[in-house]
């Protein structure tokens, strides 16, 4: 035993062997930082990819509430053109007739549907002023919002809160394609540092095997792992780093509406079963 220790005591510093454990420490070393980042990088994706699908969700249900609020304002925009046609062709009876009874009826009748049939938005784009009783809007007033058309401008007011949540759905659809677009960058560079740590596995393999052989061509399989292992340190330099961060929550900065929640139940509760 005493033999074998002094004999290895004795041996000669072998120079091979300690590049070779340079290199594979250094490999290994690089291989294992590169299969981390990778990892890193793996974890963006997939939460890039669940942020995008649950912001393109959300869009959805903009886009549903939009279609809706939209379905509303054509509704109305129908039916306050058709009342205000109707009142039209009632005053010009009215203002082409003989018949007195005829005259008061027609302008009764007009009067009754544009305060009590047209909405809001119709009656202020008339100019009618806001009454309780129809009978107490004046003869003169009512000349004068027949004078008037439900113009483009009405039904822009009409369309306006719909409009809205359309570009509000749009502006959500974009931000879900940009995360999906980081998502794909994060599979790219995850990708990219994988191809890394399996260069660095090569070194290793490399540099292992020199280790075997005795002859002279021991050190062509150091110089090519050393080759190697620039070449891989380069790869990973030039490759976008990411690091760990915690996860925060994050709670709905809305407020629930208390008074529309009340207004929607008030609602559901009258509707005709």
């Amino acid at each position: 035993m005493s033999e074998k220790t002094t004999e290895e005591d004795n041996a000669p510093f072998d120079k091979f062997e300690l590049i070779s454990a340079i290199v594979l420490g250094l490999g290994a070393l690089g291989g294992a930082w590169a299969g981390y980042q990778a990892g890193l990088w793996g974890g963006n994706q997939a939460t890039a990819y669940a942020e995008a699908a649950n912001m393109m969700s959300e869009a959805s249900g903009i886009f549903t509430e939009a279609s809706s609020a939209g379905l509303d304002a054509s509704m109305i925009g129908n039916r306050d053109a058709d009342i205000d046609l109707q009142t039209k062709r009632l005053l010009f009876e009215a203002d082409h007739s003989e018949d007195p009874e005829l005259k008061k009826r027609n302008i009764y009748t007009a009067k009754y549907l544009y305060i009590d049939q047209l909405s809001e938005e119709a009656q202020r784009h008339l100019g009618l002023p806001k009454q309780d009783d129809f009978e107490k809007l004046t003869d003169a007033e009512l000349i004068a919002a027949n004078q008037k058309n439900l113009d483009e401008k009405y039904f822009d007011e009409i369309y306006k809160d719909a409009e809205s949540e359309y570009d509000r759905a749009e502006v959500k659809q974009k931000e879900a394609r940009k995360k999906f677009f980081e998502g794909q960058v994060a599979n790219y560079n995850g990708d990219l540092l994988e191809l890394t740590a399996v260069l660095y596995t090569v070194c290793l393999f490399l540099a292992g095997i020199g280790l075997v052989f005795k002859t002279n061509i021991k050190w062509g399989f150091l110089v090519m792992a050393s080759l190697g292992l620039v070449g891989s340190t380069v790869h990973l330099s030039r490759n976008p780093w990411t690091s760990v961060e915690a996860p925060k929550f994050e709670e709905d900065s809305k407020p629930i509406d208390s008074s529309s929640t009340a207004s929607a139940s008030a609602s559901a509760s009258a509707a005709p079963k």
